[in-house]
C-alpha cells in the first residue's frame, strides 16, 4: 500500500513543473491538474482496500480505524480540490459543462465511498457476505 504511494510520489518526480504559460505547456498544466485528484481518489480507494479486506485486515478481528480516518481526510480533502477546479478555467480545452461533470462524476465517486468514514468502521465488506 505504501509502496504504491511511493511509486506515484516518485514518478510525479519525474514529470515536468506544471507552469502558467500557453501553447502545448499549457495543454501539459491542464490536464495535469484535471488527473491529480483522480489518481489520489484512486490511491485512497487501494487504501481502503487494504484497510477493510487486505491481508492483514483479514488477519485481525480489529479494523485500522486510523488508516479509515486518514482516507477520510484525503477524500474531504480531494472533494475540495474538485471544487477547486471549477474556478481554474478551461483554457478553451474543454466546455465548461464537461468540468462541471467531470467534477459532479467525482464528486459522487467519492460521496460513495464516505460511508467509510471512522464511525462506520465496525462495518466491513466482508461482513457483508459480498
Amino acid at each position: 500500500m505504501d509502496s504504491t504511494n511511493d511509486d506515484l510520489a516518485s514518478f510525479e518526480t519525474t514529470l515536468p513543473p506544471v507552469a502558467e504559460s500557453s501553447g502545448s505547456s499549457s495543454l501539459y498544466t491542464f490536464s495535469y491538474r484535471f488527473a491529480t485528484t483522480p489518481l489520489r481518489v484512486a490511491s485512497v480507494c487501494r487504501d481502503i482496500h487494504a484497510a477493510l479486506t487486505g491481508p492483514k485486515a483479514r488477519q485481525s478481528r480489529e479494523i485500522d480505524e486510523d488508516k479509515l480516518h486518514d482516507a477520510w481526510e484525503t477524500l474531504d480533502q480531494c472533494w475540495k480540490d474538485f471544487d477547486g477546479l471549477r474556478h481554474l478555467g478551461t483554457d478553451g480545452f474543454v466546455q465548461a459543462e464537461d468540468v462541471e461533470r467531470f467534477v459532479d462524476g467525482w464528486q459522487v465517486r467519492c460521496f460513495g465511498l464516505t460511508w467509510l468514514r471512522p464511525g462506520f468502521a465496525h462495518l466491513r465488506m466482508v461482513d457483508f457476505h459480498l
